[in-house]
């Protein structure tokens, strides 16, 4: 017993003694599962909190994580033990040194142990032969040395078996074929097969089935979809020439046809393409959709509103004249591009809503969601590298059509407003190009400076319309504002 507890934390020389004392006592299968399961988090990735035999095979997306040294001499403890078929248990014993040996990639090892641990089960543990069972398929798969269609037709049938059969489920069989997946991944990965990999990544998410967490998708849905291969991933999952592995990896990838499209229409929005957006969208309206990738789902607020302060919260419960969903507004933006080059006489006012809609769909925006499936506050700390939409923070188009509005404008009320609005989208360049919170606290005198260059409409507003009634407005509501004209 004092070797037992002396061993609970895994060491292996208590281990040994309780083995050399007693190869049969029930010490040594508790101090196994002890060891395993220290074993498997070392090993294993640790991304979900889900876990098959406790602790075991569980994934995350970078699972080319791989250990082939012997870790703290247990495994070779545990083989040794097996190979000397001295237990009470010598199945288990086989069953564990099989499982070990897969951990640590060590497959023809692996494959011998596993064998004989199925053969001398007792039949009235059918369970139990099942789990071997289970750790064979994986070891087959991690021990395949190229995907190819020879590789894929030769584990499909397995892949079928772990995925569809019910009686597994007690075996937690869907946390071993998600860790399956993320093997598979990798390994295409490797031979640069991207869309497989996607389609596999898309496969191990799909068990989370939520839209609320970025990590719940095969990438990162708000920024990394601008530059996957979407349309490369459609034309796979829509292809008619599919394998039975192919047919297998798309209907269990997270996304359906309807909802890749309704993302690549997203992708036109984001970088102002209306004309393609709408036409994706009308041929997507016989395809599935659900949640965030509805396609016709309203948006939560007017996009064609705009207020001195923005508030999305007080535009989403304000009443609303007019419902958009990503379809209406992009047909919406197109016909006041075409108004704007017609009608002559309302031009400034079909500027200003141009202004409003292209403002509205940016970060700071009320709808956003037209062009994004998630907001992430980042504290004014924005990515304005390549992995970032650049339009997605980019307010200069709206501005250029606000400054269009302000010019046009015949109505002096009505230009102060296009002025300040413009303001709000020079505001915004600043924020996301050079605010620094160091600068603010180190060398303020340097910061405003810096933010004094990105009040040129403040300038424009104070010199010509100061006369105004809504100058008054926006020194009342705008504290940006009011401290420019009170320190200029």
């Amino acid at each position: 017993l004092m070797q037992a507890l002396d061993g609970y934390n895994v060491n292996v020389p208590a281990m040994k003694t309780i083995y050399a004392l007693d190869p049969k006592s029930d010490y040594l299968e508790l101090l196994l599962e002890r060891g395993i399961a220290k074993m498997e988090r070392k090993i294993l990735p640790t991304y979900y909190e889900n876990a098959y035999y406790e602790s075991l095979w569980y994934n995350n997306y970078n699972f080319e994580k791989s250990i082939s040294e012997p870790y703290d001499e247990f495994d070779s403890l545990v083989i040794k033990i097996a190979a000397e078929n001295k237990t009470a248990h010598p199945f288990i014993w086989d069953f564990a040194a099989g499982y070990i040996s897969t951990l640590i990639h060590k497959n023809n090892e692996a494959e011998e142990f596993l064998a004989r641990a199925e053969k001398i089960s007792p039949k009235s543990k059918p369970d139990f032969i099942n789990r071997i069972k289970i750790v064979e398929v994986i070891n087959k798969i991690d021990g395949l040395k190229k995907m190819d269609s020879n590789s894929e037709g030769r584990i499909i049938k397995d892949l079928k078996w772990l995925r569809y059969t019910k009686s597994l489920d007690t075996l937690k069989s869907q946390a071993a074929f998600y860790y399956i997946m993320s093997l598979l991944r990798a390994k295409y990965l490797a031979q640069h097969d991207t869309i497989k990999a996607e389609l596999c990544t898309g496969t191990i998410v799909k068990s989370n089935d939520q839209f609320n967490n970025e990590s719940a998708f095969g990438y990162n849905i708000r920024r990394d979809f601008y530059q996957e291969p979407l349309q490369k991933i459609y034309n796979f999952v829509t292809a008619k020439n599919l394998t039975t592995f192919d047919k297998f990896l798309v209907a269990n990838y997270f996304f359906n046809a309807g909802q890749i499209r309704e993302m690549i229409a997203t992708k036109y929005l984001m970088q102002h393409n209306f004309a393609t957006a709408v036409k994706i969208l009308s041929e997507n309206s016989g395809l599935k959709t659900i949640g965030k990738l509805d396609t016709l789902k309203n948006l939560p607020a007017d996009p064609f509103v705009i207020h001195i302060n923005d508030c999305h919260d007080c535009d989403y419960k304000a009443p609303k004249e007019n419902t958009y969903n990503k379809k209406t507004f992009a047909e919406r933006m197109i016909e006041l591009t075409k108004l704007a080059e017609t009608d002559t006489a309302n031009r400034a006012k079909y500027y200003f809503l141009l202004a409003n809609g292209y403002y509205n769909i940016t970060f700071f925006g009320n709808s956003w969601q037209a062009v994004a499936y998630d907001r992430t506050f980042p504290g004014w700390v924005f990515k304005t590298d390549t992995t970032e939409p650049k339009q997605y923070y980019n307010c200069s188009t709206a501005q250029e059509y606000y400054v269009k509005a302000m010019n046009t404008a015949k109505d002096k009320e009505f230009a102060a407003k296009c002025c300040f609005m413009a303001s709000k989208c020079e505001q915004n360049e600043f924020y996301v190009k050079v605010y620094s919170y160091k600068m603010l606290t180190h060398n303020p005198q340097k910061y405003f400076e810096i933010k004094n260059k990105y009040r040129n409409f403040f300038r424009i507003l104070e010199n010509k319309y100061s006369d105004t009634k809504y100058y008054q407005q926006v020194i009342e509501e705008c504290k940006y504002f009011d401290e420019f004209v009170k320190n200029n």
